[in-house]
């Protein structure tokens, strides 16, 4: 059974994987005993229109809508990989649904709507936090990223939410969040990734941001490390462990707009037009006695894979030389990009897959790499035809 596409959300569990298409829906169940050969174990249909999804133990719900005109919510029981099974339906409109311990929370624009799901075949409307945004929930606590800011409502009594603290100062957040220990990661919904401590929820305070240079689709977290898909096709890879100074620490680039993603396996899973990944990071940090110089550069390429043409931008810190390759697998220079001493700030160069003779290359993976008097920074391009 092949593994249909494109898709609009992935998440994992254990051994198993959930991607679902988006349109027509079709959640399908992947082992991935062996991550690098997923196998289509089961699919079922959700919807003629799927947006995202997520899971609650056996529980997947999936937010759906039909060519008729019906919306809402898809519940599956996969207790059984082999055989999902639809046993509920939550109707209204729903674009977003997110589940923790036995409740769904579905974002519109008058609150955030609570559903009991105690009972599957029969989910239930049960409270709404009044806070309109995309929102996280981590136990009893959901964060609520909206217009007015961030919002940290206590939801232990679904009924009655309570509202433990805000961070207002920052306006205009309407785009993804992600929760990880005492960290919130928002995207402001202006391209830029912004931090937050929560470590106590009743008072909420910023703490760095980092621009992202575009839409942000998805936001996944562990740690101190924030994983963020991007609509032009790429996944970046966030440090904050600085969390006052997040830092771009690498990327892997998707074919077609990074839609949905999820964490797992050692792996991040990015649903795009096709299944992709690439390596989650190390958490753990060594204290040492000499550190060594920081390198103030991040380099990435968007899009990527890419033809005819992909931008290679980096940040510099302070101003110096720079210098910026093209390279052969075999460690050949096929092209220099730049070579120039360039201010501190936001720069960008432009491959067009061809090497200084003018000759277009063959399709496959060349190494950029970018040399200032920081360090080096190397990234992988994929050339496709």
């Amino acid at each position: 059974m092949a593994l249909e596409g494109p898709l609009q959300d992935i998440e994992l569990d254990g051994p198993y994987g959930y991607a679902v298409t988006s349109s027509p829906g079709i959640l399908q169940v992947l082992d991935l005993s062996d991550p690098d050969q997923p196998v289509v174990l089961a699919q079922v249909p959700v919807g003629d229109q799927t947006f995202e999804m997520d899971l609650d133990g056996d529980l997947i719900g999936v937010a759906f809508q039909n060519a008729g005109g019906q919306a809402g919510v898809r519940f599956v029981d996969v207790s059984v990989p082999t055989s999902p099974t639809v046993v509920g339906t939550f109707s209204g409109p729903a674009d977003e649904v997110v589940m923790e311990a036995g409740y769904a929370y579905l974002p519109g624009t008058t609150g955030t709507r609570i559903i009991d799901l105690s009972v599957p075949s029969a989910p239930a409307f049960v409270g709404t936090v009044p806070t309109m945004g995309h929102v996280a929930v981590v136990g009893a606590l959901a964060y609520v990223a909206g217009p007015t800011g961030l919002r940290v409502w206590d939801v232990s009594t679904p009924s009655l939410p309570v509202l433990l603290g805000s961070e207002g100062r920052i306006v205009n957040t309407h785009g993804e969040v992600a929760v990880s220990g005492d960290w919130v990661y928002i995207d402001d919904g202006i391209n830029t990734l912004r931090v937050l401590r929560v470590s106590d929820p009743t008072r909420v305070s910023g703490q760095g941001s980092i621009v992202l240079w575009e839409h942000c689709t998805e936001i996944r977290a562990e740690g101190q490390w924030a994983y963020v898909a991007l609509e032009r096709g790429e996944v970046q890879v966030i440090n904050a462990v600085n969390p006052g100074w997040p830092v771009v620490a690498g990327s892997f680039g998707t074919v077609g707009s990074s839609r949905g993603l999820s964490l797992g396996l050692g792996r991040a899973w990015a649903a795009a037009d096709l299944l992709q990944w690439g390596p989650l990071q190390c958490q753990f940090v060594a204290p040492v006695l000499d550190v060594p110089p920081r390198v103030e550069t991040s380099l990435h390429a968007f899009p990527n894979p890419f033809n005819p043409v992909t931008t290679i931008a980096f940040d510099l810190d302070r101003p110096g030389p720079v210098a910026l390759d093209v390279y052969a697998p075999d460690g050949r220079r096929l092209r220099t990009l730049l070579s120039a001493e360039l201010g501190a700030g936001r720069h960008e160069a432009i491959w067009d897959g061809r090497d200084e003779r003018g000759r277009l290359m063959a399709s496959g993976s060349y190494l950029c790499r970018l040399q200032t008097a920081a360090g080096k920074s190397v990234a992988r391009l994929t050339l496709l035809k």
